[in-house]
């Protein structure tokens, strides 16, 4: 199983529509509201990490989405 973590920097007002479309988003298992120099902190998972980088991609492209930083998980 593949996995990777997404952080997320949004749009201040967006937090909640952002976690509702994050949500939608294939291969997504979990999203958490954080403080800090991020945001969110999202969890995905998928049996190939194509798909990961797809929805990655997906999650970029929402309005409201300021910034990213992805980390995959090597073991």
């Amino acid at each position: 199983m593949e996995r990777a973590f997404l952080l997320l920097n949004v749009v201040s007002g967006t937090e909640i529509e952002i976690n509702e479309e994050v949500k939608k988003v294939e291969n997504v298992k979990e999203t958490h509201f954080v403080h800090g120099m991020y945001d969110f902190i999202i969890r995905l998972e998928s049996k190939e990490i194509r798909e990961i980088k797809n929805s990655i991609l997906k999650i970029r492209k929402l309005s409201g989405i300021e910034s990213t930083l992805t980390m995959n998980v090597l073991e």
